[in-house]
Order: C-alpha cells, then sequence, then structure tokens
C-alpha cells in the first residue's frame, strides 16, 4: 500500500468511518484498500509538486491529513445519502470512476488548503492532476449538496471558486464542455428551456396577457424552448442553469447601478442569452462577462457620460474586486491585436491603459460586434418595425434555510435570514441578527452561559463601548463573542450586505 512521504502515523491511520466501511464491505470485492492507495497517491502527487513553492512540510503534512477527512466523510455521504441524486448506478461504478475520484480529491485538498491558508493558485491543482475544470465543476456541485457539516466560510469559499470555473475557467478552448454544446445540437440551452416555468419571469405575458396575442409574438425558436425539457441530471442544462442565475444576478446588480431603467435591463439580458445560445463559440478562451459588458455598451451607447470604460469599472468593483480575471494568454491575444488596430472609434477608445480594458475593448470590436452588431440594432427600429421580443429570465432563488457552522468545534452557526417571514427565536437556543438585534441580544447571551456553570473569569467587551464587562465564560464561549464582535465591525463597514442570523 502507498503511503504518504514523511507521513506520520495519526496520517496514515485515517480511513473510512464503520458506516462506510461497511459499505465497502457489501461490495463484489472489498474497495478499501485501493481506494487507500488511490488517495495516497494523489496526495503525494500533490506533495511532490510543491514542494519547491517555501511551503513547510508540516502545513503540507496537515493539509493532506485534513483532505483525507474530508475525502471519507464526503465519499459516506454521497454513497449513503446522495446516490440516486448522484447519478451513480452502485457504489462500485462511483468508486472505479478514476476522474471522478481525482476530482473529489482536488475539492477536499482545496478545502483543506483553504482552511490551512495555503498559497497557491486553485487552478494549479487542476494542472497537477490532469484534471479540467468542467470535469471538477460536476462533482464540485455534488460536494455542495451534501449532507457534510461545511463551515461557512469554507461554503462561501467554494461558492466563489464555482463561480469562476462557471464564468472564466470552462471557456478555454480544450474544454469538454464544447463537445457537450456540439451534442445538443450545437448550441447552448435557452433559459427557458432549463428552468421550470415558476422560477422564471417572462416579460411577454406581462406585458401581453391575453395568450391568442402571446402566441403571435412568440419566434420559433422560442416556441421550442418551451417542449424541450432537459433530463433532470444532463450535466449542460444543470451548467446552463448556473450560468443564468450568476449572469442574471450580476447583471441586475449592474443595472442597479449604473441606475438603467428596467426595460433596458431586459434588452440586455435578451442580448446576452441570444449571444451564448446562437454565437457560444465567441467564448473560446474568454469569459462570459465580456458578453454581458459587450451587450451593456451596446445598449447604451446613447446614454450620455456611460462609456465603455465607466460599465468596466463599475462592473470590476461590484463583482470581481480589483480586476476581470481571465484565462492564461487571453489578455495577451486581445492585447497584442489592440496594439497593431491602433486608435479606435469613439465612443469607447480607452484613457487608461489597461491590459484588461484593451483586452475586452478589442474583444468587443473585432468579436462582438461583427457577430452581434445586426440584432442588436433590431432594439432601435425604424419607424414601424418591431423589436425582437424580450427573453424571459429566472427569477431570484428561494433564501437558503441551510445552517452553517461558524467554525470548526464551536456550537455556532450560521444561516441566510428570510425577511418574508417573521424572525422567529429558536426553542433550543438564542439568536442574534447581525445588523437588526441590539447589543443588549449579547448581554443576554452571556447570562445564559453564565447560567450553565462555573467557568473561568475573562475580560469580554460587549458593547464595543470603553467599559468592559467581567463575566464569567469559558474559553470557547470567549471566543465565539470575539468572533461575533468581530463580524459586527466589519458588517458595519460594508453597505448592502445580507444579514445573517447565529443561532447558539
Amino acid at each position: 500500500m502507498a503511503s504518504l512521504p514523511h507521513g506520520d502515523l495519526q496520517m496514515q491511520r485515517c480511513g473510512p468511518s464503520d458506516a462506510l466501511a461497511s459499505v465497502f464491505r457489501a461490495c463484489p470485492i472489498d474497495p478499501t484498500e485501493e481506494v487507500q492507495s488511490n488517495l495516497d497517491q494523489l496526495l503525494k502527487r500533490f506533495m511532490e509538486s510543491l514542494r519547491t513553492d517555501n511551503i513547510k512540510l508540516e502545513r503540507l503534512q496537515k493539509c493532506c491529513y485534513e483532505s483525507k477527512i474530508w475525502y471519507y466523510r464526503i465519499l459516506e455521504s454521497l454513497l449513503l445519502e446522495n446516490g440516486q441524486r448522484s447519478g451513480f448506478k452502485n457504489v462500485s461504478s462511483f468508486l472505479e470512476d478514476e476522474p471522478c475520484q481525482c476530482c473529489l480529491v482536488v475539492c477536499c485538498l482545496e478545502i483543506s488548503a483553504y482552511t490551512c491558508k495555503l498559497a497557491f493558485a486553485f487552478d494549479q491543482l487542476l494542472q497537477v492532476l490532469n484534471l479540467t475544470p468542467y470535469s471538477f465543476w460536476k462533482v464540485l456541485i455534488l460536494v455542495l449538496q451534501t449532507k457534510v457539516e461545511l463551515t461557512l466560510y469554507v461554503t462561501e469559499h467554494l461558492v466563489k471558486v464555482e463561480e469562476m470555473i462557471v464564468n472564466i475557467l470552462v471557456w478555454a478552448r480544450d474544454s469538454p464542455l464544447w463537445e457537450e454544446i456540439r451534442t445538443n445540437e450545437g448550441q447552448m440551452p435557452y433559459c427557458q428551456q432549463v428552468m421550470l416555468p415558476k422560477e422564471l419571469v417572462d416579460p411577454m405575458k406581462m406585458e401581453q396577457p391575453d395568450l391568442n396575442s402571446l402566441q403571435v409574438d412568440i419566434t420559433p425558436d422560442q416556441q421550442k424552448t418551451t417542449l424541450n425539457r432537459p433530463p433532470r441530471y444532463n450535466h449542460l442544462y444543470i451548467f446552463a442553469r448556473k450560468v443564468y442565475r450568476l449572469m442574471h444576478k450580476r447583471l441586475t446588480t449592474l443595472c442597479s447601478s449604473l441606475n438603467l431603467q428596467e426595460e433596458l435591463c431586459m434588452k440586455i439580458w435578451t442580448c446576452f442569452e441570444y449571444s451564448l445560445v446562437h454565437h457560444f463559440d465567441m467564448l473560446q478562451d474568454c469569459q462570459l462577462d465580456w458578453l454581458l459588458l459587450c451587450a451593456t455598451h451596446d445598449l447604451t451607447k446613447d446614454i450620455r457620460d456611460l462609456p465603455f470604460k465607466r460599465i468596466i469599472s463599475c462592473y470590476k468593483r461590484i463583482h470581481t474586486g480589483k480586476r476581470v480575471p481571465t484565462l492564461r494568454g487571453c489578455h495577451e491575444k486581445y492585447q497584442s491585436d489592440y496594439n497593431h488596430m491602433g486608435t479606435l472609434p469613439s465612443p469607447i477608445t480607452p484613457s487608461v491603459h489597461d491590459q484588461e480594458d484593451d483586452a475586452i475593448t478589442s474583444f468587443y470590436w473585432q468579436v462582438y460586434t461583427p457577430v452581434m452588431g445586426q440584432f442588436v440594432r433590431k432594439f432601435a427600429p425604424a419607424p414601424g418595425t418591431e423589436t425582437p421580443p424580450l427573453s424571459p429570465y429566472p427569477t431570484p432563488p428561494p433564501a437558503s434555510t441551510s445552517k452553517y457552522r461558524w467554525r470548526p468545534g464551536y456550537n455556532i452557526r450560521v444561516s441566510q435570514l428570510n425577511k418574508e417571514t417573521t424572525l422567529q427565536r429558536q426553542p433550543t437556543g438564542m439568536d442574534y441578527v447581525i445588523q437588526s438585534s441590539p447589543s443588549q441580544r449579547l448581554n443576554e447571551i452571556n447570562a445564559m452561559v453564565r447560567s450553565c456553570g462555573p467557568y473561568s473569569k475573562r475580560k469580554i467587551n460587549f458593547t464595543g463601548g470603553e467599559d468592559d464587562e467581567e463575566v464569567e465564560a469559558g474559553p470557547h464561549m470567549c471566543r465565539k463573542v470575539q468572533d461575533v464582535q468581530h463580524d459586527r465591525r466589519q458588517s458595519s463597514n460594508k453597505t448592502g450586505s445580507s444579514s445573517k442570523h447565529l443561532y447558539i
């Protein structure tokens, strides 16, 4: 059996639980040793790839050990709880799917590397183990659906990884996604195909409640989408659903920041969907953001004081921080083309020589405008002509009811606050809503802790004022309250942050 290099005894003893071991023994051939051997070999490749990255060996060992723990926990959940939804027929077929198992190990490494604060890029993991982002995404969505208790921070990190994959990494020219699109009649699915009717807002029905007139205005392509419902486990349709939800959320936020009218926002959405469905090949080595930015610029040209660079700058500030990330080589490709084009026509001549802005600008003129220009012009028609029908768009997803552990080892959980329902205290504990509950609520929580029994005394500042209150609290509770207090300070410095609901 292969073992990890320099691994200690504790690391080598990590293995399946009794429940998972029983599942293994029920297989025609017990896969316990083979599973552990494959896991050790993959972790060995990971450690060897980072030995030259100035990361201490002890930290790498800790990361691998924690990855093993996560691997067996998540594998148990997938096999015992989510087998039917995960789409594999039996335990043996799932364990024998080498790419799938490799992706699961990478996901566990990403979790433990994040918690251990190891500094390396996520796509480096994929390169080390020869995985494509699209293949990894198929396993990542299963991990996010498992009943394994992930912390709030880990869950948010994995969601960001998923968004990076959906927005950027899957569009590399060697991605297996392209083949799946080609087998789907050579196009991406429409939003209306991948969403249930209750998950959609149809602008046509809003404007034309008469069903007879509605049928006249629906195009043949749109009629087709109402008939072709996807198989439940079709990965391309699941992926398309992720795409439409993510990009509509980003478009809505962008339009709100730019004070664009709702009708204009729906036109931008229609252009985005059309470009994605009918001209998906534009995205090779690019990213979804670019289609959204180009459509926004095309339909806002007549608005004063809204040049392309302002749209890009606003989008960066909202969604990606300091920069719009992209695939390796994409900047160089379009930056080189831009340098040979000379000065671009008004109104989008960039005044800031930023590599990313130049790449997006060059993409707009060389790729997007020649392909999409004719369709976009239909939204500024001559008198007597009609504009294309507006595409349905996703409704906001319902508030999650999941409760996430705040940090490992602490009995404190966080959930999203559903503002449509009345906030009720939990019968088994006390709750605190960040940015809503009064500071006195924390004092009540502390009084509850004191009533539970004797603890060592430590000073905790509940109110953030100058006077500290001497209370009886155990070390773990002190840390909990300090974390909550720190979160309150962070939340007060942010605008538009969503409320969180803490259960203690």
